[in-house]
């Protein structure tokens, strides 16, 4: 069986990086929020069950995807759009969209 996750210290706080199934790629490190480790596998446990969860540890909003995936994914809509766009403009990284629809981040 492959590898699904590395776990790692930093700073007392446990961090791991999911593996996606899809491309065998390592995700983003996200926090466990745990000092224990077995704490930690029983976080991580959780996500590989019920999926990342859309807020980390501390209330910080994560986006938890793969960039090459989003443009194979055909399940992508316009409100899934929304929720990438949205991240982007938090973090700075966008300042205008210019929608296709009308209906679209509205």
């Amino acid at each position: 069986m492959a590898r699904r996750f590395y776990l790692y210290k930093r700073g007392g706080i446990y961090y791991a990086k999911l593996i996606n199934p899809e491309t065998g790629t390592p995700m983003n490190a996200r926090s466990t929020g745990a000092t224990d480790k077995d704490e930690a596998l029983f976080v991580i446990a959780g996500w590989l069950k019920n999926g990342l969860p859309s807020d980390s540890v501390g209330g910080r909003c994560d986006v938890a995807f793969d960039l090459e995936a989003i443009g194979k994914d055909t399940r992508l809509d316009e409100a899934g759009a929304a929720k990438i766009v949205e991240a982007l403009h938090k973090r700075g990284l966008v300042d205008a969209v210019i929608p296709r629809a009308e209906s679209f981040l509205s």
